[in-house]
């Protein structure tokens, strides 16, 4: 066998490993993109730990007193709309003002 026939012989094998592994490629992603709920749940809760940490990162950086005024600005919030988190000015969470009732 001379050297050009060996060189075409390794190419040719190289073309048919990157066929079967492209295709065992295609395969196992195929799978792995499938509606498995555990893998499903699992991302959520890697994006809500995400988030999370997120929000910590900025606590820890932040000034002292801009967390302190976002602190009072929920507070504040919570009071203005009750503990039940509904507006106290609205009529049985209907939506409608008490100015609308004629005493």
């Amino acid at each position: 066998m001379g050297w050009f026939a060996t060189i075409i012989l390794i190419a040719l094998i190289a073309v048919v490993v990157g066929i079967v592994a492209s295709r065992r490629g295609s395969e196992l992603e195929a799978r792995g993109r499938g509606g498995d709920p555990e893998k499903a749940a699992l991302r959520r809760e890697v994006s809500d730990l995400k988030a999370r940490i997120a929000t910590l990162e900025r606590i820890a950086t932040d000034r002292p007193t801009r967390l302190s005024h976002e602190i009072e600005a929920l507070a504040e919030t919570h009071a203005e709309t009750g503990s039940d988190g509904t507006d106290p000015n609205m009529e049985n969470g209907t939506g409608t003002a008490d100015t609308d009732k004629k005493d």
